[in-house]
């Protein structure tokens, strides 16, 4: 580890010539000084690179690798191979940070020794950047308490909140002694990623502070609808071969891992209009409720959603605006 960095900032980057300059001087920005920033160019065909050629040139913390394109598990990977700062942060190239970010997760791990801990975020709509839309109310994540990565993850699942590798710091040494890195050649790098590193932390916490700014943009991944049946598929095939559970006997934490892909399923199912797999919702809802997982009250309202997505269609269920659990 080099003396004196705090925080291996990676960032990959694949044609985000429009947001990655913002992005990076939000991480110059940061009140933590002793960072080093990794900036991976994942074969980018536009002018990301060049439009920051300056701010990599005049910041000797800046780390620029170029590689072909690998996909966005592959530039983690690759930043971490080269990251010396005792915790990592992974930051996506087109959102941005509040100055504050890193130094309030970073306090917060060296108090209390933490594998992981979890920020806070906001998302602005993109139009005229007001905020739109904020994270949970992180009360419900115990955040004045030390907890288990499995009690964190059981949190997150009964409250149908989604993965998000971006929003956490992890120690270093907890990511190496796990051999923890990403599934690479997928669509849903933190769904596989996040469940599988909670299981195997022993100390987290969620702080309030929202920090992070997460943009969602029409021509990304989860914006382009032409990917959204592959992504779909993703998760289907997580919860069906159950790719996540390596390496650990918590039985309640996988149940509600399980839980935590039953809902990312359907909630995004719904989200992008796309007819679920029936006999996979059904299986896995059963499933679960026979292990107590869903309550039957529940299960019971789930098996009536099904019925209506099957019987009048997904665009029109849509329209009814009934929660999920």
């Amino acid at each position: 580890m080099n003396e004196g960095v705090k925080v291996s900032v990676i960032v990959p980057v694949f044609n985000v010539e429009k947001y990655v300059r913002e992005c990076l001087i939000s991480i110059q920005n940061q009140t933590l000084k002793e960072i080093e920033i990794i900036l991976i160019n994942d074969g980018s065909t536009d002018d990301s690179i060049q439009n920051i050629s300056d701010l990599i040139d005049r910041d000797k913390r800046i780390i620029l690798i170029n590689q072909k394109n690998g996909g966005l598990s592959s530039a983690r990977n690759t930043g971490l191979e080269y990251a010396k700062g005792e915790y990592i942060s992974f930051i996506d190239s087109d959102d941005y940070l509040n100055d504050k970010f890193l130094e309030c997760l970073y306090i917060e791990a060296k108090r209390e020794n933490l594998d992981i801990v979890r920020g806070s975020f906001q998302r602005p709509k993109e139009s005229d950047n007001k905020l739109a839309w904020e994270d949970v109310d992180v009360n419900k994540l115990k955040p004045d308490l030390v907890i288990t990565g499995g009690e964190l993850l059981k949190l997150l699942s009964i409250y149908n909140l989604k993965m998000m590798v971006w929003l956490s710091l992890y120690k270093r040494d907890f990511l190496d002694s796990n051999h923890l890195r990403f599934e690479e050649g997928i669509i849903l790098e933190d769904v596989e990623f996040m469940p599988r590193a909670l299981l195997l932390a022993r100390r987290v916490r969620a702080i309030k502070r929202k920090n992070y700014f997460y943009r969602v943009r029409e021509d990304s991944i989860l914006g382009n609808i032409q990917n959204s049946k592959k992504h779909l598929d993703a998760i289907g095939q997580f919860l069906k071969k159950d790719l996540l559970i390596k390496n650990v006997n918590n039985q309640e934490s996988i149940n509600y891992l399980c839980r935590a892909l039953l809902y990312s399923y359907f909630s995004y199912a719904r989200e992008v209009s796309i007819t679920p797999d029936f006999e996979l919702l059904n299986q896995a809802t059963k499933s679960l409720s026979i292990r107590g997982v869903i309550p039957l009250k529940s299960y019971i309202k789930l098996k009536i959603q099904i019925f209506l997505i099957k019987r009048i269609g997904i665009k029109q269920y849509n329209s009814l605006k009934m929660k999920l659990f």
